[in-house]
């Protein structure tokens, strides 16, 4: 079968050198599977692909990038080096791809973005406000819809369904008439007593078992019976005759499969048996019906023409419960398109409701509304609140209102792209309906509608202390949020009597609904102290004292940069003696030193965001110490990340070992960029345990042209 190619290419800086790894292998996946069904392949290029050649490099890039098919993009933190011509390599390629799209309307263009703490966007370096600066040019022309994904295994999943979803489409058939698009050729129905399940027609495969096959196995058969009672028939012949008699059998009981030993047998003997249409519809509804993914079947369903076809038949019209359902949730997440007889059956069975309800999703076509509505309007379906939330996502397509207004009348949860729209700024909800949300809703609504209106500065002051009193914890988090934005923040008593402890306490209106920790507004009140202010209620054993020493040293260093240091010296022995002046019950030793750890830790935190080359010394006297808590150790890494020598190697990957994610990956990039024989390091971190750890060391191994003597 020819194979058409679809060509891709991949452009992002340096920081997503593990999503790129990854895409490489999801696309290695998708050709193996997916792609070689439908008699497609995946060609994916980057620069590091690029031939070699005497011009300037990114324009031999971009002879790539002009060829693609599909342009996927990647930004997180860096924003990448010059071109000559433009900002970055990446923004070259896009703009390129972007520019043939508006001209051509090719390539498909998808953006990724990695999750950005809060804390990241505060301060940025010049690369991080180039991708802030990026993403938010992209909001206001609103071209295209980019996706945010939080690490790199939501990214594995996101590209391979993506690209799944993609590769069907490419695929479709040319538009046939609805009997055309459903209908096999069909054998004779056995079983004409029984009523059908759907209206679709039965498959058949058209190669049939020839008779002398049949003949000579039951010729050996009857020889075994006579010479030995069938003791010595081999187990290909069992075999065959098991799955003949089965697909006989379901002829006429239609719930009857194989077991997945049986069907691995038949399997072992794919190329020398040519299966009957019985056999064949027996084997593939054996695989569909398997949640484990141990039954192989695909072999016999080579034409990818007719897989949507036989699907739709066995999800609508099979009487195993388990194929209907395994049938449904492959189209749930491969098909691109099903008739809406094969959708009404399938929101209509209690077996395959769930796998329609994501097909409906996915698909989101306006004619599944009324069928939608059908099953909200049921008081019966337990699956009643999970058909409105696709029902308020498909509306939401046509008008955000109408959706916004079904949402408030009856769902109990927020659908997912509300909030994807609303953490894109796409969502444009009216003024009015938000706030008649907040009074009205169910909890999970008035907290987003409450959430809307503050993040877009709708809040307005009545409005947000009056959902003070709400009886939703988590609505009256938003409520003490927006008042800290409108320059009118509680203080710590009023703040802990909104939250109270549950445990032990009489139930009251306050207290009926999600716990909030009182405690994580603390930071937001600390951070409106002077320092002077903050001096004040640093006492050693005070719940408040290492919160209010983190805001003195993240944000006042410079001012107290004296006291900081001089605790550090003394390990914060000074401060623990002053406060155990006044304590009544001594601490345990364990617990006292958790504490000075903690102080240390945010000591640390300031002097890693300040650090100068003198500080060199600090982070090694806490790195040299065996027992140093993992939390202290990552503050030191980044301090000696940004002035290490090859002296400190060792120290480093000793490091690494007390750590793990990002921290980790610093030390030892740190420790195999300084190392004077770093080919040596990488070789005997390649087999690490950490596959993080891996990845750096054969990285290093790759970029660098080693010279080795042999």
């Amino acid at each position: 079968m020819d194979r058409r190619v679809l060509t891709v290419f991949v452009a992002s800086p340096s920081d997503l050198a593990d999503e790129r790894f990854e895409l490489r292998a999801e696309v290695d996946h998708i050709n193996k599977t997916v792609a070689k069904q439908l008699g497609w392949h995946v060609d994916l290029t980057g620069w590091e692909d690029t031939r070699l050649g005497f011009r300037r490099p990114q324009d031999l890039i971009n002879k790539d990038v002009d060829a693609c098919e599909l342009f996927i993009g990647m930004l997180w933190r860096r924003w990448g080096q010059p071109t000559g011509q433009f900002g970055s390599g990446f923004e070259e390629e896009f703009v390129r791809a972007r520019d043939r799209r508006l001209s051509t309307g090719k390539p498909e263009i998808w953006l990724h973005f990695k999750f950005l703490r809060d804390d990241e966007k505060v301060d940025p370096g010049d690369q991080l406000k180039k991708v802030l600066t990026f993403r938010e040019d992209l909001k206001e022309k609103n071209e295209l819809l980019y996706k945010e994904f939080a690490d790199t295994a939501e990214f594995k999943t996101f590209i391979f369904d993506s690209l799944a979803d993609y590769l069907f489409e490419l695929a479709k058939a040319p538009v046939k008439t609805a009997s055309q698009d459903r209908a096999l050729p069909v054998q004779q129905e056995s079983r004409a007593s029984k009523a059908p399940r759907g209206k679709h027609a039965k498959p058949k495969n058209a190669k049939a078992l020839p008779n002398d096959d049949v003949f000579k196995l039951f010729t050996r058969i009857r020889k075994e019976l006579r010479q030995s009672g069938l003791r010595t028939l081999d187990i290909s012949d069992r075999t065959r005759l098991l799955l003949l008699s089965t697909a006989w059998y379901s002829m006429a009981h239609d719930n009857e499969i194989l077991g997945a030993h049986e069907l691995n047998l038949a399997f072992a003997k794919r190329k020398a048996w040519v299966l009957s249409s019985e056999e064949t519809i027996l084997a593939n509804r054996t695989m569909i019906a398997d949640k484990d993914t141990v039954c192989p079947a695909w072999y016999w369903l080579k034409d990818s023409t007719k897989v949507r076809p036989l699907l739709s038949y066995f999800a609508s019209s099979d009487g195993n419960p388990a194929v209907r359902m395994g049938a449904f949730w492959l189209l749930a997440k491969y098909s691109p398109e099903i008739d809406l007889e094969t959708m009404k059956q399938g929101l209509g069975d209690p077996v395959t409701i769930e796998p329609a309800l994501a097909l409906a999703r996915r698909l989101a076509h306006e004619e599944f509304i009324p069928l939608l509505r059908t099953v909200v309007d049921n008081p019966e379906s337990n699956k009643r609140s999970d058909a409105l939330q696709v029902l308020i996502e498909l509306t939401c397509h046509k008008n955000q209102d109408d959706a916004f207004e079904l949402l408030t009348s009856d769902a109990d949860r927020v659908p997912g792209l509300l909030r994807e729209l609303h953490k894109q700024g796409q969502l444009h909800i009216s003024k009015a309906l938000l706030e008649e949300a907040v009074s009205k809703a169910s909890p999970a609504v008035r907290e987003f509608a409450a959430t809307v209106l503050r993040e877009t500065k709708q809040l307005s002051n009545e409005i947000a202390n009056a959902l003070l009193n709400d009886p939703d914890q988590r609505v009256r988090k938003v409520a003490v949020l927006a008042l800290f934005d409108l320059g009118q923040p509680l203080d710590m008593p009023a703040i802990r009597a909104l939250f109270p402890d549950r445990k032990g306490a009489a139930a009251t209106a306050l207290t009926l609904s999600h716990d909030v920790d009182p405690d994580d507004f603390l930071p937001l009140v600390l951070d409106k102290l002077t320092p002077e202010e903050l001096l004040s209620k640093i006492q050693f054993f005070s719940p408040d004292g290492v919160a209010a020493y983190w805001v003195l040293a993240n944000k006042y260093f410079n001012q107290a940069e004296a006291r900081i240091r001089q605790d550090l010296s003394d390990n914060f022995e000074s401060l623990k003696r002053e406060g155990e002046k006044g304590l009544v019950v001594k601490w345990r030793p364990d617990l006292l030193q958790f504490r000075q750890n903690q102080y240390v830790d945010a000591a640390l935190s300031g002097v890693a965001l300040n650090a100068t080359p003198q500080d060199i010394s600090l982070a090694r006297r806490v790195l040299s110490n065996p027992e140093v808590p993992r939390q202290i150790a990552t503050s030191a890494i980044a301090i000696l990340s940004k002035f290490a020598s090859a002296a400190d190697v060792d120290m480093l990957l000793a490091a690494a070992e007390k750590t793990y994610g990002n921290t980790r990956a610093l030390a030892v990039k740190t420790a195999l960029q300084l190392a004077p024989n770093a080919f040596d390091v990488a070789s005997k971190l390649v087999a690490h345990e950490n596959s993080t750890v891996r990845k750096l060391a054969a990285r290093t191994l790759l970029v660098q042209d080693w010279k080795i003597s042999i």
